[in-house]
């Protein structure tokens, strides 16, 4: 299933539609294997794939996150919005600690991808356009309703923590204070 939904997207995102018709061809499709998707995941007692957290969850992370950024930053389309069961694997997921510590953000593949994954820049849809300059510039996470980008409110301290992570490298060790982060 993981590999088919990931064939409809590739195909709807990478491949150039000469015709609009060809677009919303390609689009139905990709709709029609997520809603298979939100299926699988409705007939489990929880919001994961199998009876409880588990492998089969790990592999389609970083192919729902991908297509759930580059289909809204493209094409408008929001996963989350369109597939309510695949947007409570997302909640369940993200009240993972481990899941959060990995979770990408809007803004760093779909900028990114249109070197690696083809023809993406000139398919951009109508509506999708307004959509990019959010993601590109802000605000963080995503002030809309329904956030398409995730369920969890930033931190108070979300920059403190971010910029921490960036230097911590280079400092060695930080050490958290009540009014924020400070290097040893």
């Amino acid at each position: 299933m993981e590999r088919t939904l990931f064939r409809a997207w590739c195909q709807w995102l990478c491949v150039s539609h000469w015709q609009q018709r060809d677009e919303a061809v390609a689009e139905r499709q990709f709709d029609r294997i997520a809603e298979q998707v939100d299926e699988v995941l409705q007939a489990t007692p929880g919001p994961f794939f199998l009876e409880r957290f588990g492998t089969a969850d790990l592999i389609f992370t970083p192919y729902i996150e991908r297509m759930n950024a580059s289909l809204y930053y493209y094409k408008g389309y929001s996963l989350r919005q369109r597939h309510a069961s695949i947007a409570s694997w997302f909640e369940a997921m993200e009240e993972r600690p481990t899941y959060r510590g990995t979770q990408s953000d809007f803004s760093y593949p779909c900028p990114r991808s249109a070197p690696t994954d083809g023809r993406l820049l000139s398919q951009r849809r109508r509506g999708a356009a307004g959509l990019q300059p959010t993601v590109d510039q802000g605000p963080w996470p995503l002030a809309m309703p329904d956030d398409p980008e995730t369920s969890q409110p930033a931190s108070d301290d979300a920059p403190a923590e971010a910029l921490a992570r960036v230097f911590a490298p280079q400092a060695g060790h930080f050490e958290r204070e009540p009014l924020g982060w400070r290097a040893l």
